[in-house]
């Protein structure tokens, strides 16, 4: 598996970047993690996800499975199928339904895509949203949501158990894993 994710490079997230190197160099993963330098808010920060992953996708030529970078790998991963856009169940909305910030049905913290037009396609519709986004608006997660519900011009696949006891997602939320 091919993880892919990003840090600002700053003393509140480059450490996560080194772990999380070192967790996939633990359980033989390849990986592309980097430091950007930090250029805007948080939610700034969190927009250029669809941009970053469409790069690596580009680049690398294969599949790749972005892992949020303040998250944990506890084991080697494998996805494998043929889908085009993978997500995850939200673990946060099994633990609080009713909280209004919590009806995302995916989590942003996890998903994978192949390296196919299809998956292209999907991550350019979502880049051009977070780019259209109203300022301090989580539009990364919406939109990805709201893509995945579509389920126009692509095939995707819910990876929730193929990561399951492999990732824990800390987030605002606190410590996450994924829902049984």
């Amino acid at each position: 598996m091919f993880i892919v994710s990003f840090a600002t490079d700053d003393d509140d997230y480059r450490h996560y970047a080194d772990r999380l190197r070192g967790q996939c160099e633990e359980h033989g993963m390849d990986h592309d993690i980097r430091l950007i330098e930090p250029w805007g808010t948080y939610r700034a920060h969190c927009a250029y996800k669809p941009t970053y992953i469409l790069d690596r996708l580009v680049e690398h030529e294969r599949t790749v499975l972005w892992i949020d970078v303040d998250s944990v790998i506890s084991g080697p991963i494998r996805l494998e199928g043929s889908w085009d856009v993978g997500w995850c169940d939200n673990p946060v909305k099994r633990i609080r339904p009713r909280r209004a910030n919590v009806r995302l049905n995916v989590t942003g913290g996890a998903m994978a895509f192949q390296n196919t037009p299809e998956a292209m396609k999907f991550l350019r519709m979502w880049k051009m949203r977070c780019d259209n986004r109203r300022p301090g608006s989580p539009e990364d997660h919406k939109s990805f949501d709201k893509l995945v519900k579509s389920g126009e011009g692509f095939v995707g696949a819910d990876i929730t158990n193929r990561l399951r006891g492999r990732v824990v997602f800390w987030g605002n939320h606190g410590t996450r894993s994924l829902p049984a």
